[in-house]
């Protein structure tokens, strides 16, 4: 049994364990119930727990995490416990070039401010969203401005100034319907996952659109890098401050 948990802005990730499921691999959704992945806050203890209440119980094979850099971290830091480990980045993930579902929200906020700035009398709009989208939607300026805080980047639509409407999109992205070019991803993103879990003897990889996996501690390396030089504390450092 394959046990798979997703967190983060990452639309299309329950078609894409419906499709892993159509290519045989019996699935344990660990957060099921949860309808909002964006806001899902589990720490990495928690977790874990988790992880060990299922494998106790149905003899986990393998693990699956699609999700943001903070699911990247758990799925490292698993990869020595004796799991199968895959990661598919979300869209808010630092590897967003290739994130579950970034084509279908940018396309969504092109739309949405292409038609935003055609209405006259439009009040100032203003969305707010992870910092981490900020790779793809600062190329699309021309349609919006694009700031950032310490915690969130901004999209403002700009109106006639006579009031502003904020708006938090986080929980709507991920039940936006993936595009044709994201389903395309998803399918072959299933094979490939699917293809690893069954015929692999060790996976520890992550699983990219149109990109073949590259292991995971190639990918933890060069996001520990980035981080460092922005002043977090790496995975070690965490781990240490958590006992």
């Amino acid at each position: 049994m394959l046990a798979v948990f997703a967190g983060g802005i990452c639309p299309g990730a329950r078609l894409l364990f419906e499709e892993l499921k159509r290519s045989g691999l019996d699935l344990l959704e660990l957060n099921e119930q949860v309808n909002d992945l964006s806001s899902v806050v589990v720490s990495p203890r928690e977790l874990q727990k988790r992880i060990d209440e299922a494998h106790r119980r149905y003899h986990l094979e393998g693990l699956l995490f699609v999700g943001n850099d903070e699911l990247m971290k758990v799925a490292y830091g698993l990869c020595s416990a004796g799991f199968r480990v895959a990661y598919v980045p979300s869209a808010d993930a630092s590897l967003t070039w290739q994130g579950l579902g970034f084509r279908t929200i940018v396309n969504h906020f092109v739309r949405m401010a292409t038609l935003a700035r055609s209405m006259k009398g439009l009040r100032r709009i203003k969305i707010v969203l992870p910092k981490s989208l900020k790779t793809h939607l600062s190329r699309f300026e021309p349609l919006f401005e694009v700031y950032e805080d310490q915690k969130n980047l901004f999209l403002v639509i700009q109106g006639e100034q006579r009031g502003e409407s904020t708006i938090k999109l986080e929980s709507f992205l991920n039940c936006l319907e993936a595009d044709e070019r994201d389903r395309e991803c998803i399918a072959k993103l299933a094979w490939k996952i699917s293809e690893a879990f069954t015929n692999w003897r060790k996976v520890h990889h992550v699983f990219q659109c149109e990109v073949e996996p590259i292991p995971i501690s190639q990918a933890y390396e060069l996001w520990k890098k980035v981080r460092e030089s922005e002043g977090e504390p790496s995975v070690r450092e965490m781990g240490d401050q958590e006992h």
